[in-house]
């Protein structure tokens, strides 16, 4: 959610948006409804906050063909985190820690 928030910023409501369609949903959103022109301003904005996030997530091991279908399963299977522990409290510090996140190493 953060990140399609971070993405999308002068959306209130993220319907339709997963990790897996953020490239198309970006060409929508860039897409003026009434003349079907595009805001390439705008677009070069979402594509740069897009790329930041990529490289971020890449750095700690990400990869763009497996693990957006694998955390849509995850959300889909757990659902999301409705309440986070305090802030400082050792469950929040596992929950930001990317070691604890990486699978299989």
């Amino acid at each position: 959610r953060r990140i399609l928030a971070y993405i999308f910023q002068d959306r209130v409501r993220l319907y339709g948006i997963t990790v897996s369609n953020i490239p198309q949903k970006i060409a929508e959103a860039v897409q003026d409804r009434q003349t079907g022109q595009e805001d390439t301003k705008k677009k070069d904005e979402m594509n740069k906050r897009y790329e930041e996030v990529l490289e971020k997530l890449k750095a700690n091991g990400y990869d763009p063909q497996i693990h957006p279908a694998f955390s849509e399963y995850i959300v889909n299977v757990y659902g999301i985190i409705k309440e986070y522990p305090p802030p400082g409290s050792p469950d929040m510090k596992n929950i930001c820690d990317p070691d604890n996140l990486k699978i299989g190493r």
